[in-house]
């Protein structure tokens, strides 16, 4: 419902995420009424909450943040698993990749992580970093506090950070994983830095809870 040309109150919504993003004040609030299928983030970089109802992610594998995003009091539904009968093979995984680009970024504990099953720790993994793929960037600020992560990094894939990088994990995150019959309870992991990227400045990781079955500080073959 809701229609892109309308002003984007609770009276008269627009009907895509997209929209909503170009026209949200900055400081401002976006209300999710129902599900809302998103396929893209188009950044604008401002500073913003996203609220209420549903933000289905099933029809894409990676989504690239472009704000500064509090995320409350909602739910967020990745993809489903390839194949019902988990194994030891990535190939019977679904990655989903989200990428906070260095922007601030929070996870609040009122939030809902899904993925797309009734079970949802069968060969899934969401890898969730507070940098970006593939670039450098200047710092990074992520917090999470619920839901089921299969990599946490507070850096990026593959590049340096020339900064500083702050990672919070704590709440409930992971704390519903069946560590003991769970094919994958050994790939649930906490990295401060980034995988195969140097952090120039300081690694700041504050763990307040939470479960992880391997924490590194720095990053993962770099310093």
């Amino acid at each position: 419902t809701g229609d892109d040309q309308a002003a984007g109150s609770a009276a008269a919504p627009v009907q895509t995420f997209a929209k909503a993003l170009e026209i949200v004040a900055d400081g401002g609030t976006i209300h999710l009424v129902g599900v809302v299928d998103v396929s893209g983030w188009e950044g604008h970089g401002k500073s913003i909450t996203v609220t209420g109802g549903e933000m289905n992610l099933t029809g894409i594998t990676t989504l690239y943040l472009g704000d500064s995003v509090h995320f409350t009091d909602m739910t967020i539904r990745f993809p489903t698993e390839k194949d019902d009968t988990p194994t030891n093979s990535y190939d019977k995984e679904t990655l989903f990749y989200v990428y906070c680009n260095g922007y601030k970024t929070v996870f609040d504990k009122d939030i809902t992580v899904l993925h797309g099953s009734s079970n949802q720790f069968k060969g899934i993994r969401v890898h969730l970093y507070g940098g970006t793929n593939q670039k450098t960037l200047a710092s990074t600020n992520l917090t999470v506090l619920t839901g089921t992560w299969g990599y946490i990094y507070g850096g990026s894939n593959s590049k340096n950070i020339t900064g500083d990088v702050h990672l919070t994990v704590g709440g409930t995150v992971n704390s519903t994983v069946d560590y003991v019959s769970h094919t994958y309870s050994s790939r649930y992991l906490m990295v401060g830095g980034s995988r195969t990227g140097n952090i120039d400045g300081t690694v700041y990781m504050n763990v307040t809870g939470g479960i992880h079955t391997s924490t590194h500080g720095g990053s993962i073959g770099k310093s």
